[in-house]
């Protein structure tokens, strides 16, 4: 198996943020543990699925502050002049769209 320096750095990187503790305001490095670094690349590769809405769906679904977390749209919106596209496809996660019982 070959290793590209992105994956020793990240190995590094996983070994000093797995193994911080904050005790009277010291960080104190623990040893970078080979589990923890694998289990670390595997959680990125790990992607949810999504669903597609429409912004109009969305809309007439959700309360607007709601709306808003979802979608990334500003909450004042509308009063700064951004106009929507009704038709605009928004992609949601599952575990989100079960919380504000989309599906």
């Amino acid at each position: 198996m070959n290793y590209i320096e992105e994956d020793l750095r990240e190995a590094f990187k996983a070994g000093i943020l797995q193994g911080k503790h904050l005790q009277a305001n010291n960080y104190f490095d623990a040893p970078l543990d080979e589990d923890e670094y694998i289990k670390s690349l595997n959680e990125k590769d790990v992607k949810e699925d999504t669903i597609p809405f429409l912004h109009w769906q969305l809309r007439n679904k959700l309360h607007w502050e709601d709306f808003c977390n979802l979608t990334g749209t500003s909450y004042y919106a509308e009063k700064e002049g951004f106009k929507m596209d009704d038709y605009e496809i928004v992609y949601i996660s599952k575990n989100e769209a079960k919380r504000f019982n989309l599906i």
